[in-house]
């Protein structure tokens, strides 16, 4: 299929850039009433892989093949203290059961990843019309724990809040969010002080997001392959499966995409399940993008029905096989990923500063989770934080980092997942090499700019048309589980 021309080259604003990001996130199916049908396939039926049943797919793999990270769930170490409220009511609407995005960003230019959390309103009025409703904005503490800023940040929200993503519009070096809602979406400022002033009137876009069609959730986007080329993953309904769209490249400004739902074993494995946040990631940093998927179904009366589907569901990891395929190692990863629950939102990044990438899910029923790997072999990552000129955050800026033998590529991207934004950074785990041959990146604006031999296990800051201006060692001051 073909693929439209990047906003990059339309020359699109930033801020219109990153709106456009926070809608193509935001996929609402609204008011829906509680005695409609699930959703159905866009096109024919979607066939039951290979004979297998939809809930065979996290079949235990043998011994030989076991993942060697394993999850553990931090959140209580954390301190954070939130629960989301979708206010069910009598009528069921559908948006009820799709709210939950999650923001991971610098807002205060520390260094260090803070948490933002969507939150719900009252219905049938939806209004946050106490602070139990509010977004949340949690401050990182560099020491494993964050504190609650909310209110002094003035992110409380109004209306019934959806998805988040993050840029920086104006380009003053802080990073601004946009918050999509059922019945109104808010852009907010950062001034710079730790607070955050709503410019959604001033700047024209506080409009509805239209509803849309298809059961298309999440998004992953990610060179799997080593190709060079950005391959998508698309969540979907469990009479669906999450869908891996191949990026074949092309020519004449035409790109060209092949579904290997199938052939890779992501189809398999996830048929059956709500599928909503998701990413491909590098979890145990041997330099190959692993895919991860958060689900939990829309309707708790599956429950009642005589039917393996179930209200709760539990988190899916897929390994890369290097190949093309993936394996289903979900059982091998530890209980915090198979403990059932209503996941909607998830975003990846690097929370404590150490190199290893935790996962971020926002529930509909109980606590967020914070997913940190555990265990595994020692390998060597490196992390790029990009500032561009015209462009601050350098959105859609690509990096294509060289280690001997191993060659990945990354893109600074705003929005993604679910309703959510991933740690702008861009991370590269390298295995067992120790240096990177060569970095280039190529700046939205079409520069290019290459360096060479960099150390691993380093944050690296680069400015454009100046290099790297600042490279650190990861932290090691934070004491986990």
């Amino acid at each position: 299929m073909g693929a439209k021309r990047d906003p990059a080259e339309l020359g699109l604003s930033a801020r219109t850039k990153f709106v456009l990001a926070a809608h193509l996130t935001f996929c609402l199916l609204v008011a829906v009433p509680p005695s409609a049908q699930a959703p159905t396939a866009a096109s024919g039926t979607v066939p039951t892989v290979a004979g297998q049943s939809r809930r065979t797919a996290t079949g235990r793999a043998s011994p030989a093949q076991s993942a060697p990270i394993q999850f553990e769930n931090v959140i209580e170490q954390s301190k954070i203290r939130f629960k989301l409220r979708n206010s069910v009511s009598p009528h069921r609407y559908t948006f009820e059961t799709m709210v939950g995005g999650v923001a991971l960003f610098d807002y205060n230019n520390d260094g260090l990843l803070d948490i933002f959390f969507t939150n719900g309103a009252a219905i049938p009025s939806l209004e946050k019309t106490d602070a139990s409703y509010s977004n949340r904005l949690f401050r990182n503490n560099g020491d494993g724990t964050f504190t609650d800023v909310t209110e002094k940040a003035g992110l409380q929200g109004i209306g019934y809040s959806m998805g988040v993503a993050a840029g920086d519009y104006d380009n003053d070096g802080f990073v601004d969010l946009y918050v999509t809602g059922v019945n109104r979406n808010q852009l907010f400022h950062n001034n710079g002080d730790g607070t955050f002033a709503d410019v959604t009137d001033k700047a024209g876009v506080g409009g509805f997001v239209p509803k849309l069609g298809k059961a298309n959730m999440g998004v992953a986007i990610g060179d799997y392959l080593h190709t060079g080329r950005m391959s998508l993953l698309l969540s979907h309904f469990d009479i669906e499966y999450a869908a891996l769209y191949r990026n074949d490249g092309g020519k004449n400004g035409e790109t060209n995409f092949t579904d290997t739902s199938i052939a890779s074993g992501i189809a398999r494995g996830t048929q059956g399940y709500v599928g909503w946040g998701d990413a491909f990631v590098d979890f145990d940093n041997d330099g190959w993008e692993d895919f991860f998927l958060v689900n939990g179904h829309v309707y708790p009366q599956v429950d009642g029905i005589h039917t393996t589907t179930r209200y709760l569901e539990p988190k899916l990891l897929f390994i890369n096989q290097r190949d093309g395929t993936f394996r289903n190692a979900s059982k091998l990863v530890g209980e915090a990923i198979q403990l059932p629950q209503v996941s909607r939102g998830m975003a990846v990044g690097d929370l404590f500063n150490d190199g290893k990438m935790e996962a971020v899910v926002e529930n509909l029923v109980g606590q967020p989770m914070i997913l940190r790997p555990e265990g595994g072999p020692q390998n060597h990552w490196v992390s790029f934080q990009l500032e561009g000129l015209k462009n601050r955050l350098a959105l859609n800026a690509r990096v294509r980092a060289t280690a001997g033998d191993l060659v990945q590529t990354g893109e600074v991207l705003s929005g993604g997942s679910y309703l959510s934004q991933n740690d702008l950074r861009v991370h590269f785990g390298l295995g067992s090499r120790e240096r990177l041959d060569q970095v280039e990146v190529l700046w939205p604006d079409g520069k290019k700019e290459t360096l060479t031999d960099l150390a691993a296990d380093r944050f690296y800051v680069m400015r454009e048309g100046q290099g790297v201006v600042s490279g650190k060692p990861a932290e090691h001051s934070v004491k986990l589980p």
